[in-house]
This record gives structure tokens, sequence and C-alpha cells, in this order.
């Protein structure tokens, strides 16, 4: 899932709508059950701190360079080719997450860019901390070719998109 059923579960219909494919991406499993949610887990605290957030993810997709070979965007390497199934589902190797809380102390966004598969603290007990794959929103949207937040009016997207303050987002407070 992209958008987490767990985020529906107020609403049994609305939640069984989160089980349609266009809602869904191949995700390592290792990835999915861990650091990923990890941050979906860390998502739903900052909705309850900050009583609404605004959330896109999705997978980074190969680009072609100017040879024509597909890399990607991420590492600038050439882009490994997997595919699940008869109909040859990409699997992504990278995805990436961002946040907008416009109705904070001040509006503010962080984006989040993971490589498909569970990464380990350096030590091996546990996932690795979320905000070691954080980033500007200016970043995510470099790497996607998204504009995320162009409704916005251009001082304030500008703003939150060049910078994020990792205590806006991190702090040790328990929400």
């Amino acid at each position: 899932h992209m958008a987490p059923s767990m985020d529906f579960n107020w609403d049994e219909a609305i939640e069984n709508e989160s089980y349609y494919l266009s809602n869904m991406c191949p995700q390592d499993h290792e990835f999915n059950s861990g650091i990923w949610l990890d941050l979906e887990h860390q998502v739903r605290r900052w909705a309850r701190r900050d009583s609404a957030i605004c959330v896109a993810c999705g997978p980074i997709l190969p680009r072609k360079d100017k040879n024509g070979k597909l890399i990607n965007p991420v590492t600038g390497e050439e882009y490994k080719i997997t595919t699940i199934g008869r109909s040859k589902v990409l699997v992504p190797e990278h995805f990436f997450k961002v946040i907008l809380s416009p109705f904070g102390d001040h509006p503010k966004a962080i984006g989040f860019i993971m490589p498909n598969e569970n990464v380990l603290r350096r030590d091996g007990r546990g996932n690795a901390p979320i905000k070691d794959f954080a980033y500007n929103i200016d970043r995510v949207e470099e790497i996607t070719g998204i504009d995320f937040f162009a409704i916005l009016p251009d001082d304030v997207e500008d703003k939150i998109e060049k910078w994020y303050e990792k205590d806006d987002w991190f702090s040790t407070k328990r929400y």
C-alpha cells in the first residue's frame, strides 16, 4: 500500500478501497514491514500532533540518460530491472514520501527517499532511523520530477521546500 490501510480504518468501505491495485506498488517484504512501516507510524504521530498533514508517496522510476540507458535517479547508476508476475511489473529500487504540515506552529515540509530494502542500524539491531533518509522537498522533486506543492503561494512553497528543521520533525516529545 502506498496509502496504508490503517490510515482508513475509521470507515470499513474506505479502508477496503485502499486495497485497489491503484494504491499498490511492489515492495520488498522486509522493507514494507521494517523501515517503511516505521515511517508510516511516524507520519501518524505527526498527523496527531499537527491536526492534519498532506502526504504523497510512490516509487522512484528509472530515467533515460543522454545515451538512452536507464539510470536510477537516486544513485545515478544503471537501473537494475527487476520484475514480478506474468505482466512483468517493475519492482522499484527506491520509494519517496513527502509530508506537508500546513497547520502546526508554522508551515513545514519534509521528504524521504528510501531504498526498497530494509535498512538496519549499523549495529544490526533494528531498523535504521528514518531521519537518516530525510531530505528537503527540493531534493525529492529533483529526483522524482514532481512539483509537490505548486498550489501553495510561491513564497511559502519556496521556503518550505528549500529546507527542513530536524527539530520540527524529530523532537523527543511524545504525541
